[in-house]
């Protein structure tokens, strides 16, 4: 038989793993988002042609 106290706790449970799921998933935004900077910064400071260090990025 189930007790709403055990209920009310795996919700708050549930509740918990979505707030943790959502500060990973910020954090890898954050990650991301220096992602443009270092390929510019490889395009213009790497060896070799334009084509190749254009190839290397995409």
């Amino acid at each position: 038989m189930r007790t709403p106290g055990a209920i009310e706790d795996a919700r708050w449970l549930v509740l918990a793993g979505v707030f943790v799921g959502l500060g990973f998933m910020t954090k890898m935004l954050a990650a991301w988002i220096v992602l443009p900077g270092l390929a510019l910064a490889y395009f213009f400071a790497a060896p070799g042609s334009r084509g190749r260090r254009l190839a290397w990025i995409g």
